[in-house]
C-alpha cells in the first residue's frame, strides 16, 4: 500500500535490505489485513521450519517504512524498531500533516515503546550505522511541507527516537562508486570479497570486481535484464559463491487481486569467486497459481546462516493491498520456499 506516498507528495523508493540480528530467524513487518485501516503486525519467521513463530499487532497503521524492523542494542539487550508514516488533516493547509509513528519491541517481540513524531513523515530508510539511523522525510514547517529532508536519527537510553544530525541537501547516503561505464556501483552485502553490482543503461544487471583503489573494474559478469525477471542475489562466505536468483513475477490488472500470470520458469545460477565463473544452474519453483504473487523487484538477499532470504514488499498501487511474500533459500539443500506472511 502506498497511500501516503501520494498524499504527502513524495514517492518512496525501493528499500535497502537490512539484516536482522537473530541467526536463522527473520523479523518482518506487514499489514494484518487488507482493509484501509489495517494495523501493522510484526512477525518472527523461523527459517528452518519456514513458519511463523511469533507475532504482535501494533496499535497503529500507516505506510510501513521499515519492512524489516531495524535491530539495535541498548544496555546489552536486543530491540527492533518499526517505523511507519501516517497523516492527519491540517486546518488551513493544502496538504496533510505528516506523523511518523514508531514501535520498539524487545527480543521476544513484546512492545517496549510506542510513540510518534508529529509534523515529520518518514519516507525512506537507508541504513543503520552504529545505531545512527538514516532516513529521508518530509517535514511540516508552519503550514508548508518541506520535502526530501535527510537526517540521522538516534535512540536514547529511554528509547526516545529523535533527529540527531541533519545532512546538507547535496549529501548522498547511498555510498555508490562511479567507474565508467557504470554510474551507481554498490557493494554486495556480506561479501567477503570486493564484489559489487550495478545496472547498465539497457537495464542489464552486472556483477563486478574492482581493484583496491576502486578505480578500475577487474571482472564483469552480465546476468540478464532486470525487466525479464525479479533479480535477487546474495553472497555466501561459507563457499565463496555468488547466488543469482531469476524469479518469475506477475503483473496486476486494474482490478483488486487480479493478475496476469507470468509462467516463465524461475531459476538460480551460482558463480565462483574470484573469477565469476558459472558453477551450476538450478530450476526453482514459481509461486503456486492461487492468490499469492510478487512484483518485479531488484535487490540483495539477506544472509542468515545457510539461508538466503528476500522479502517481496513492493506495492502494486496505492489503492490496493497485495500478498506479502518471503522467499527463503537453503544453500545446503538447494530448497526454495515461498511463504505468505501477510499483506503489503
Amino acid at each position: 500500500m502506498r497511500l501516503l506516498g501520494k498524499t504527502l507528495g513524495s514517492v518512496a523508493l525501493f528499500l535497502c535490505i537490512c539484516g536482522n540480528a537473530l541467526s536463522q530467524e527473520y523479523v518482518v513487518a506487514t499489514y494484518q489485513d487488507d482493509s484501509p485501516i489495517s494495523p501493522i503486525a510484526v512477525k518472527r519467521i523461523d527459517l528452518p521450519s519456514k513458519s511463523e513463530s511469533e507475532a504482535v499487532t501494533l496499535p497503529f497503521g500507516g505506510e510501513i517504512i521499515t519492512k524489516e524492523p531495524i535491530d539495535f542494542r541498548r544496555s546489552g539487550s536486543l530491540y527492533f524498531l518499526l517505523i511507519a508514516t501516517d497523516g492527519q488533516p491540517c486546518k488551513n493547509c493544502q496538504v496533510w500533516r505528516p506523523i511518523t509513528r514508531y514501535a520498539i519491541l524487545d527480543s521476544s517481540l513484546a512492545v517496549a515503546r510506542v510513540d510518534s513524531v508529529i509534523d515529520l513523515g518518514a519516507m525512506e530508510y537507508f541504513e543503520n550505522v552504529r545505531d545512527s539511523i538514516i532516513l529521508s522525510f518530509d517535514q511540516m514547517v508552519g503550514n508548508s511541507l518541506s520535502v526530501g529532508e535527510l537526517a540521522s536519527f538516534g535512540i536514547s537510553s529511554r528509547l526516545d527516537f529523535r533527529i540527531s544530525h541533519r545532512f546538507p541537501s547535496d549529501y548522498n547516503p547511498r555510498r555508490a562508486l562511479r567507474i565508467d561505464p557504470f554510474n551507481y556501483i554498490r557493494s554486495l552485502p556480506n561479501a567477503g570479497v570486493r564484489l559489487y553490482w550495478d545496472t547498465d543503461e539497457n537495464f542489464g544487471l552486472h556483477f563486478l570486481t574492482v581493484d583496491r583503489p576502486r578505480q578500475r573494474i577487474v571482472e564483469s559478469l552480465f546476468v540478464g535484464s532486470i525487466l525479464a525477471y525479479s533479480r535477487i542475489f546474495g553472497f555466501s562466505n561459507a563457499d565463496s559463491t555468488l547466488y543469482v536468483f531469476s524469479l518469475s513475477y506477475d503483473v496486476p490488472r486494474d482490478q483488486r487481486y487480479v493478475v496476469d500470470r507470468n509462467n516463465a520458469p524461475s531459476f538460480l545460477k551460482k558463480y565462483s569467486t574470484p573469477g565469476l565463473s558459472l558453477i551450476d544452474s538450478i530450476p526453482l519453483p514459481n509461486i503456486a497459481p492461487d492468490s499469492d504473487y510478487v512484483r518485479n523487484e531488484l535487490g540483495a538477499c539477506n544472509v542468515e546462516g545457510p539461508f538466503m532470504v528476500y522479502y517481496f514488499f513492493a506495492s502494486d498501487d496505492y489503492r490496493y493491498f497485495s500478498p506479502a511474500m518471503l522467499f527463503i533459500f537453503d544453500t545446503r539443500t538447494n530448497e526454495a520456499t515461498w511463504l505468505r506472511v501477510g499483506w503489503r
